[in-house]
């Protein structure tokens, strides 16, 4: 259910995008927002817990000022590759904007917490999760820069293949089928390039 709610969500935000981009184009090219002068940009990103890892870069594409849609690639902090792709709705004033969205990723996720003596370490290899998150987002036009902060739930969708490695106490048996449901935060920073009229 939370996989058709998260796909119905994506694919009506893509065909609210295309269906309203020419006449948001040309309002945006009235409008004072930075948000309306730029279009792609490259961000490079630190997160913990986040859909694209510790380490991340990505692209983000803006054909409107009230619609962003960003995919990239990262590390997590176990050393596994993460993707991810995330639509988001803004909300822009001047050079400021929040934002509500709701992504996909895919990685390996881990078993995590404190732990003092040889606790099992649980694994979930090729895991899907559903990402709802909200951003703030400054821009610095001058400078093509920007700075985002985003705060979020990992909800996994698809546990992957569970493994499970201990030398002294043993695993739980079959495993539990997901990964915990986990918050994140991060930080992107990014370059534009302005866009061509």
């Amino acid at each position: 259910m939370l996989r058709f709610l998260t796909t119905s969500l994506i694919l009506a935000t893509l065909a609210a995008v295309l269906v309203s981009a020419a006449p948001a184009r040309a309002a945006d090219a009235r409008s004072p927002s930075a948000f309306a002068r730029t279009s792609l940009g490259v961000e490079m990103g630190v997160g913990l817990g986040a859909p694209l890892g510790l380490f991340s870069a990505s692209l983000d594409f803006g054909p409107v000022r009230w619609f962003a849609l960003s995919a990239g690639a990262g590390v997590s902090m176990f050393g596994s590759r993460q993707l991810a792709v995330t639509p988001r709705l803004r909300f822009p004033t001047e050079n400021r904007a929040f934002a509500l969205g709701v992504g996909l990723s895919t990685g390996n996720a881990r078993s995590g917490g404190p732990c003092l003596i040889d606790c099992p370490k649980q694994t979930w290899e090729g895991t899907v999760w559903a990402n709802p998150e909200v951003s703030y987002e400054k821009r610095l036009p001058e400078q093509g820069a920007s700075v985002r902060l985003l705060l979020g739930v990992q909800i996994p969708t698809k546990g992957g293949v569970y493994r499970c490695a201990a030398a002294w106490v043993s695993c739980p048996a079959g495993g539990p089928p997901m990964p915990p449901v986990t918050p994140y935060l991060g930080v992107a920073f990014g370059w534009y390039v302005p866009r061509q009229e």
